[in-house]
C-alpha cells in the first residue's frame, strides 16, 4: 500500500508541475481531469470536472478539434496539429487516445504545448536563409 501511495504522489507531482497543458476527456468528451496548466489555459475550475469540453476555450473547442478527438476514440489513432489561439499563440495540439491498463479506450488525452517561441525562431532563420543565399547572375 505504501508504494501505490508513493506512486500517486509522484504521478501528482509530475501532472501538477509540467507545463505542458494536459486535460483527459471521457468518451462523450468531459472533462475527468486537468493539470494546472490546463486549468489557466482554459481558465478551468476544479468544479468544470463532469462538464463538457465543448463549453471551453474557443481557439481549442472548435469544430476541427471535436471532430479530430471523434477520429482518435473511433480510429484509436494519435493527432497532432499546430493551432493558433486569438492572442496568435501557437500551440502543438496533440490528441491521444485515453487507455486503461487492459488497454480499453476510455477517452482521450489532448496536449498543447507553447511552440510560439520556437515558431519565432523558425521564422527569422528562414529570414536569415533569404539573405545568405547567392545571388544569381
Amino acid at each position: 500500500m505504501d508504494e501505490l501511495d508513493k506512486a500517486n504522489n509522484d504521478m501528482a507531482n509530475l501532472f501538477a508541475s509540467t507545463d505542458i497543458a494536459t486535460i483527459f476527456l471521457d468518451t462523450e468528451k468531459r472533462i475527468k481531469r486537468f493539470n494546472p496548466a490546463t486549468a489557466k489555459l482554459l481558465n478551468l475550475l476544479a468544479a468544470d470536472v463532469g462538464r463538457p469540453f465543448s463549453d471551453f476555450a474557443s481557439f481549442v473547442t472548435n469544430a476541427a478539434l471535436l471532430t479530430d478527438i471523434d477520429r482518435v476514440l473511433g480510429q484509436d489513432t494519435t493527432l497532432e496539429k499546430e493551432v493558433y489561439d486569438e492572442r496568435g499563440t501557437c500551440y502543438l495540439r496533440r490528441i491521444t487516445p485515453y487507455r486503461t491498463q487492459d488497454r480499453r479506450i476510455e477517452g482521450v488525452a489532448p496536449t498543447f504545448v507553447d511552440i510560439s517561441k520556437r515558431k519565432r525562431t523558425e521564422e527569422r532563420l528562414r529570414a536569415l536563409n533569404k539573405t545568405l543565399r547567392p545571388r544569381s547572375n
